[in-house]
């Protein structure tokens, strides 16, 4: 099954930087074109594939993007087109997959950038586990600057009470934390020893000027403390605790705030381990597939095939009804005319797939990849499409009726012609597509953003907007 690796960006007014924790890789292939689109594959140590897609926020020089290969990571630097700071690393506004995650390490903010040197040039880069030594503050970002970062306000950690001195040496020493408004003592030990790394270990590292409140001496951090004690659980005994899907969800976006790096991968491997005891395990390879096409006729209807890269085959014609195709990879193959009907391919990438008159009739693609892929004409009744990147999409004459298309990103998109009739487009993102002779009528559009969308001749009759 092929996995993501942990990404880590940063970035400047030139450049963005992608460290791709990856230790003993090989077969390493990164792609960078100049629309944005960015590409990894390698095999990891024990054989396993990773890959990913990304669609950048802006346009790329692909000849001024370079790759320097680590023991533990594969950093890439990758030439923006023009110069100036982006507004988030992703083009689409929706949240990005938990395994992409800021370098705290390498993060300047946009004021910062003349001061700072550690990224000075692309020679001057470190790779985590080589033998080179950096000074205890290189490349440190300041909590200040962290919150800016994040984009949530920093005086979460600032109050007009009272300073705060601590013995920073002293291990041992009790601090009281109010975390939305639940109390918690713990020591400085327990706080920066098991994930030094993080928010929590920055906060009391003893750089940094802390607040707290004048009677009591709680300092106040403004997250939901429903899950605080199994955090401080983990950093005293490194135990991943036992929960329902829905509470890990909750504790894992808290870790991802608190930069818990070692607490999110023991969360997913606990989510990953509990998924493969209930899910059968895919049953076919890559191999068995390609010699599978080479017959005249090819159904693999109800068949088992999660996370396989099925990236570039000729796949035209093909019977993949009922099938379990998550997270499956499908950039750039070729998919004409085949069938998807009933399908369950959440969070599988088409990126740049040729899928003209497809049948995805009542299919499940929840966060699946489509930005670029030729849709001409494919039916997509009453599929869901929650979540989907439909950027750059060619999707004229598409059939779309009464497919769910909540918070989609069409940005871009050619939809002219295409029938979205009783489709629902809550929070959709349809700007600068082109929605010329598109059929419309009755679709509610009032949370739908259609800034510069072209929409001449397009049947509105009815329409909420």
């Amino acid at each position: 099954m092929s996995r993501q690796p942990e990404v880590l960006w940063a970035q400047r007014s030139d450049k963005i930087y992608l460290t791709v924790s990856l230790p003993d890789a090989k077969d390493i292939s990164v792609k960078c074109e100049a629309e944005g689109f960015f590409s990894f594959s390698a095999v990891g140590a024990n054989g396993e594939p990773f890959n990913f897609t990304l669609q950048l926020y802006g346009n790329i020089a692909p000849q001024g993007c370079k790759t320097k290969i680590g023991l533990r990571n594969i950093l890439c630097s990758i030439q923006k087109e023009q110069k100036g700071w982006w507004k988030r690393l992703l083009k689409s506004e929706e949240k990005p997959a938990p395994y992409i995650k800021v370098d705290w390490n390498k993060w300047c903010d946009e004021d910062d950038e003349e001061s700072e040197s550690n990224l000075a040039s692309d020679d001057d880069i470190v790779y985590t586990g080589e033998n080179e030594e950096s000074s205890d503050d290189e490349g440190m970002l300041y909590l200040p600057d962290l919150e800016k970062a994040r984009g949530s306000p920093s005086n979460q950690l600032k109050s007009p009470e009272t300073e705060m001195s601590f013995d920073f040496n002293a291990s041992s020493s009790i601090i009281r934390l109010n975390i939305g408004g639940k109390k918690f003592c713990t020591t400085i030990d327990t706080l920066t020893q098991r994930e030094p790394d993080s928010m929590l270990a920055a906060m009391f590292s003893g750089r940094h000027t802390l607040c707290q409140d004048s009677d009591k001496g709680y300092i106040f951090v403004d997250r939901d403390g429903k899950h605080f004690r199994h955090i401080l659980n983990w950093l005293r005994d490194g135990v991943v605790p036992s929960l329902q899907d829905s509470e890990y969800s909750e504790l894992l976006r808290e870790a991802e705030y608190f930069q818990l790096l070692g607490l999110m991968d023991g969360i997913k491997a606990s989510l990953n381990k509990r998924k493969e005891e209930e899910e059968m395990g895919t049953e076919l390879t890559r191999i068995d597939i390609i010699k599978c096409i080479q017959s005249e006729r090819v159904r693999f209807r109800g068949v088992n095939l999660s996370g396989l890269d099925l990236s570039k085959l000729d796949l035209s014609f093909v019977d993949f009804s009922y099938a379990c195709l998550k997270n499956v990879f499908f950039s750039r193959a070729n998919l004409q005319c085949a069938k998807f009907k009933d399908v369950d391919a959440e969070g599988s990438i088409f990126h740049n797939a040729t899928l003209r008159e497809c049948e995805f009739t009542g299919a499940n693609l929840r966060g699946a990849l489509l930005a670029g892929a030729s849709l001409q004409s494919a039916n997509l009744q009453d599929a869901c499409l929650i979540d989907c990147s439909f950027c750059g999409a060619d999707l004229r004459s598409a059939h779309l009726q009464t497919a769910d298309l909540t918070n989609a990103n069409l940005e871009g998109a050619n939809l002219e012609g295409a029938n979205l009739k009783g489709a629902k487009l809550n929070n959709a993102n349809l700007k600068g597509a082109n929605l010329q002779r598109a059929y419309l009528r009755h679709v509610n559009l009032r949370d739908t953003d259609l800034e510069g969308a072209r929409l001449d001749g397009a049947n509105l009759l009815g329409a909420i907007r």
